[in-house]
């Protein structure tokens, strides 16, 4: 019954410093962080959301030797980064992510490592263009290292939604982008010559690239080989696609 009580704080009218005290009342530390990742899932981009953040990591690594540090929960927690605009804030948590970085490589899963380097990334470009820019390049220098082609493939994925997503602030970098770009035409070329199975290895691509692009993933689609997997690829440009916020979804698109 307590922990249900506790439940409340995720979906009534509480402020941030009433939320962590509330979260402070829970004696299981799992259902603790589980909540945390909850909660800052729903509001990544409110006034003063970096306290919880910081409440968050600080709950994660005082009992390090029972967590798993991987880099799920961590991205999970750094999804507020990019809507943090104190400088001095984002800073200080910043440093905090930065130590836990080798645990996050350590223990994966590795799409997620990308993800979370890359909500680093998309915080840093708020306040320091050229550090946040070689980020992305240890990012890259990261993918080119996994064997698994599907993997590799799916991780360029999600670094091109990002950039693509950030192109207006990233505009000198164009060399970049479109050099992140052919390299994930070459691996889903490579994809689909590997298999005639080419919406079980391109799907989640196909979903991953449309957040941000989604004639690319259009595109895509129709190279799948078959009429049933290209339509099924094309729902998955439409579930990429609204993922975005509500207020930058055109619906005139989806109408399409």
């Amino acid at each position: 019954k307590k922990i249900t009580n506790s439940f409340s704080f995720l979906f009534g009218d509480y402020s941030v410093l009433q939320v962590i005290e509330e979260l402070k009342k829970i004696e299981e530390e799992k259902i603790r962080l589980h909540l945390l990742r909850i909660w800052i899932d729903k509001n990544y981009s409110i006034n003063d959301v970096d306290l919880v953040v910081d409440y968050a990591i600080e709950t994660l690594i005082s009992n390090a030797d029972k967590n798993t540090i991987n880099a799920a929960i961590l991205n999970d927690f750094a999804k507020p980064l990019p809507y943090i605009r104190s400088k001095q804030k984002f800073y200080y948590l910043l440093a905090k992510f930065d130590t836990l970085k080798q645990s996050a490589l350590e223990f994966g899963p590795t799409i997620d490592y990308v993800k979370f380097q890359l909500n680093l990334f998309r915080g840093e470009i708020n306040f320091e263009i050229d550090v946040a820019v070689n980020r992305l390049y240890e990012v890259l220098y990261f993918i080119d290292d996994i064997q698994n082609l599907s993997l590799n493939t799916d991780s360029l994925a999600v670094l091109y939604a990002s950039i693509k997503k950030n192109e207006v602030v990233l505009g000198s970098e164009i060399d970049f982008i479109e050099h992140v770009k052919n390299n994930l035409d070459l691996k889903i070329q490579k994809l689909i010559n590997s298999t005639a199975h080419h919406f079980d290895v391109l799907g989640e691509t196909i979903k991953l690239i449309s957040i941000s692009d989604y004639e690319y993933g259009l595109q895509i689609a129709e190279k799948l080989n078959t009429r049933v997997r290209r339509e099924r690829a094309i729902f998955e440009v439409f579930v990429g696609y609204l993922e975005n916020p509500i207020e930058n979804i055109d619906l005139g698109i989806v109408d399409k």
